[in-house]
């Protein structure tokens, strides 16, 4: 940050490392500098009892990722200083009305997913949101303290409400795009898992998530086979 930052771009939660950046002390600290903050929240809707906290100037977020929606399903919040100037960039029927009905009537797009919705978000609430959250996560940092196991994978530090742990892999696998993409593929094929592996030089990472409709079985099957994936590496 310098006297000339205008405009701060943050990740709510980083999606390879799992941990929250957009925190609404360091939104409270932007704000009181003048900084704009616009938050990539693509994680959050859902999985965050408070998506919003800390109240951002724009704020982004998925809706198919942790609140059931059809994917193409998001949701976009501006601070009420800001809505005069959002405008969508191709003209509508709506654009007298101002945001957000200029920004959300696209006339012949697919309104499917964005009608099906409050469908999903009802689910969650249904299920008990709460419970799911404490559950998701729960089940996550069984996850990662199996594959901690590992020789050579080491957990990164997590958080509670995050429902996703990220660890670091044994020095030299997947240190590149192209060693990240062919293990993650590796791993979908031969174990049945889908996870995210990221390139980082010296050694990549690898990140898991916990979701209603997964099992501890699937972790311990996980962390069987990527051992012996990694000892064939």
């Amino acid at each position: 940050m310098t006297s000339r930052t205008k405009v701060a771009l943050l990740d709510q939660i980083s999606s390879p490392t799992a941990r929250p950046i957009a925190t609404p002390r360091l939104l409270a600290d932007l704000a009181q500098r003048g900084v704009t903050t616009v938050v990539d929240g693509a994680h959050a809707p859902g999985m965050l009892a408070q998506p919003l906290a800390g109240r951002p100037d724009f704020w982004f977020g998925n809706l198919h990722k942790w609140g059931y929606a059809p994917p193409g399903s998001a949701v976009l919040a501006v601070a009420p200083a800001h809505r005069a100037g959002v405008r969508a960039p191709v003209p509508s029927w709506e654009d007298h009305r101002g945001f957000p009905r200029a920004v959300e009537y696209r006339a012949t797009a697919d309104y499917t997913g964005w009608l099906a919705a409050p469908d999903g978000l009802d689910l969650l609430a249904r299920l008990d949101a709460p419970r799911v959250r404490a559950h998701n996560s729960a089940l996550a940092a069984c996850g990662a303290e199996l594959l901690a196991r590992i020789p050579g994978v080491t957990p990164l530090p997590g958080d509670e409400a995050v429902a996703m742990r990220a660890l670091r892999l044994p020095s030299g696998v997947a240190s590149t795009l192209d060693q990240a993409a062919a293990l993650r593929e590796e791993i979908a094929a031969r174990l049945g898992c889908r996870v995210l592996i990221w390139p980082w030089p010296g050694g990549g990472g690898i990140r898991i998530c916990g979701q209603i409709y997964n099992r501890p079985q699937e972790y311990e099957q996980l962390a069987a086979g990527l051992h012996a994936l990694l000892t064939d590496h």
